[in-house]
């Protein structure tokens, strides 16, 4: 716990953090009344214990072999679509839907359960794949065996 010494309040920073305060200042033409603010910063070192600030890991790999993962198995031609494939469907129900634009989907039509099963397998597959990919570069799952 560190404690502000123009203020007395108790702050909580992490051990390794760096506090700088700056005052403002005061130019010529400023009137000599006016309050001056206390600027606080705090700058948190690379300790192990903060968030990592490139979570996200931006690596587009993993999306799109995601989304090919599921793309391409989503149109092969099933018997329980009558010969066709999930992915035909859906965009078929979109099709006849467009020709009846003003007027959305009833309840009752198999568009929703053609959205929500792709659209489901499609996230799904998305964050498998970046899971096991991320996973697999940090050795998760064992260790990584460059020589191959």
């Amino acid at each position: 716990m560190n404690t502000n010494a123009f203020s007395g309040v108790r702050t909580a920073l992490p051990a390794r953090s760096k506090v700088s305060i700056t005052r403002p200042r005061q130019g010529l033409n400023q009137v000599s009344s006016r309050t001056q603010r206390n600027t606080i910063r705090t700058h948190a070192g690379n300790s192990p214990d903060t968030f990592p600030r490139d979570w996200l890991k931006k690596d587009n790999f993993p999306l799109i072999v995601g989304f090919l993962a599921w793309t391409i198995p989503s149109s092969i031609p099933v018997g329980a679509f009558g010969g066709h494939s999930l992915f035909w469907e859906l965009n078929q129900s979109i099709a006849d839907l467009f020709k009846v634009f003003p007027t959305g989907p009833a309840l009752t039509d198999p568009f929703w359960i053609y959205l929500i099963t792709w659209h489901l397998g499609l996230f799904s597959t998305l964050t498998f794949a970046k899971i096991g990919y991320e996973g697999r570069k940090e050795g998760y799952f064992g260790p990584v065996d460059d020589k191959k």
